[in-house]
């Protein structure tokens, strides 16, 4: 491999959008021995008047945290990874604070100042990939491999209860105790990894090439890159290809009755979901109302809830993907002015002008009527769907209040994070969905049991035979199109 080789980019100086961590040993304790090397935290003591000690001669240990330019609702003071760095391979969450982290001080904004990771958080990782796996659907994420946890230091356990005390927000049993760490392969880049260089990129020849090569890559990381053949009208196709893959995979997150919970900026450039802590279990596909709220205060009586329509956030994701279509095609052809040389100039503007040419009106990302058959097609038939599904679509497609009789139903779910439950309603006339398989209630009954475990070991061997009950339980299901196609 050469040095330039955008398969091992993120865990190299090179990556242009990264900058290094300086990382040490840990006393986590992984659920797979395999994982031990990478059990680290950050050591921010390290950065030293002039550099870090070693950082040169490779002797010590260093991971890179990911600058991130959202399109979309980008966070005051998150600058990119704030609690997660690529290291040899891997993507390790929970590490602690990386330099990024400019919102240290904001306690309300704890998940992602504080660069911990909540147990409950890595359960739900690690139990969703291992569901997904056998459901045959385990190539729509980023697949946690594993996780590692030990007991919460004394002087930030203390800071954190207190905090969760402040808020209001009854830790699981879990959390209260220990902290964790997510371990995920590396081969993946985000839209904001590109809409962060081409806004701050210095517009060097070799900059530009290694952005044009990522580009291509990280589009289709399965794909091997020829680098004379990695043209901007190559790279657009590809970021086409990408755009067509993340609509299919959010049919297929529908199919497999995952709600991820929050979206923004958590999807990988080839449309992977990368943030998996915060799911709500459905485990099957239906037409069924969300209604997220803090624990702490309920479901108002006096105001109507904020409904997410399970299925409907594929109206969200073609959004997104338009702003940040948008957002890059913009700051690409600014970065071609900034360019030296002509070579570069002329290879961002032609990706810009390729990007506008291939995402025009016409294009999925922007056209609701094929958005409203996506969720035709997706809702016709299944539990929860209204007799005449027309108007709901309607609805959602066009962002308008959803003006039908819901009544709630219990569907056994667990939280999705600390502070916050779902609640979850069906229109009037349609039965409540059942559990057909009994998936729904082991994922969910699983979860719960583990968010008690108040000792590292004794949720790690809950967390094996959790996975061992679900490779028993689960059966793959086949999506939509390869039903189609049966």
């Amino acid at each position: 491999m050469t040095t330039d080789d955008p398969r091992t980019l993120q865990w190299r100086p090179a990556c242009p959008w990264a900058t290094p961590v300086p990382l040490t040993a840990a006393d986590f304790e992984p659920l797979d021995e395999d994982h031990r090397d990478w059990c680290l935290r950050t050591d921010l003591a390290a950065l030293a008047a002039f550099g870090v000690a070693g950082f040169d001669d490779g002797d010590l240990s260093v991971g890179f945290a990911d600058f991130q330019l959202p399109a979309r609702y980008p966070v005051a003071l998150r600058l990119g990874s704030g609690r997660a760095v690529f290291h040899r391979g891997k993507y390790i969450k929970g590490v602690g604070r990386t330099q990024l982290a400019a919102n240290w001080a904001d306690a309300s904004d704890v998940l992602h100042s504080s660069g911990h990771m909540y147990p409950s958080g890595a359960i739900r990782e690690y139990l969703v990939s291992r569901y997904l796996e056998a459901r045959g659907q385990g190539e729509v994420i980023v697949p946690c491999e594993g996780v590692a946890f030990r007991p919460l230091p004394a002087t930030f356990g203390a800071a954190l209860r207190a905090h969760a005390k402040r808020a209001g927000v009854r830790l699981a049993p879990a959390d209260a105790r220990m902290q964790a760490l997510t371990f995920k392969p590396g081969g993946f880049a985000r839209w904001s990894n590109f809409v962060w260089f081409a806004t701050h990129g210095f517009g060097d020849l070799d900059e530009v090439i290694r952005m044009g090569l990522a580009l291509r890559h990280f589009a289709d990381p399965s794909a091997t890159v020829d680098p004379d053949a990695c043209t901007p009208s190559a790279i657009v196709a590809s970021l086409d290809a990408a755009v067509a893959q993340t609509r299919r995979n959010f049919g297929r997150f529908f199919d497999a009755g995952i709600y991820w919970g929050s979206f923004t900026n958590n999807a990988t450039l080839d449309g992977r979901f990368l943030d998996l802590e915060l799911p709500t279990l459905l485990a099957e596909p239906m037409v069924v109302a969300l209604a997220p709220h803090q624990k702490r205060t309920g479901l108002s009586v006096c105001t109507a809830p904020i409904y997410q329509w399970f299925g409907a956030e594929l109206v969200d994701a073609a959004a997104a993907l338009a702003a940040c279509v948008a957002r890059l095609r913009q700051r690409l052809g600014e970065l071609s002015e900034r360019c030296v040389h002509p070579s570069a100039a002329s290879f961002c503007r032609a990706i810009a002008e390729g990007l506008a040419e291939t995402f025009g009106p016409e294009h999925w990302i922007h056209d609701r009527q094929q958005w409203r058959r996506d969720l035709l097609d997706r809702y016709e038939g299944l539990p929860g769907c209204p007799y005449d599904p027309e108007p709901l679509v309607d609805a959602l497609v066009g962002d308008a209040p959803v003006q039908i009789a819901l009544r709630r139903v219990e569907l056994g779910l667990v939280d999705p994070e600390p502070a916050i439950a779902v609640a979850t309603f069906v229109t009037d006339e349609a039965p409540t969905p059942e559990d057909s398989d009994g998936v729904r209630t082991l994922l969910n009954n699983l979860v719960a049991e583990l968010d008690q475990c108040t000792e590292v070991d004794e949720l790690l061997r809950g967390l094996e035979r959790a996975s061992e009950r679900i490779r028993a339980k689960v059966q793959p299901r086949p999506g939509p199109e390869r039903r189609a196609a049966s």
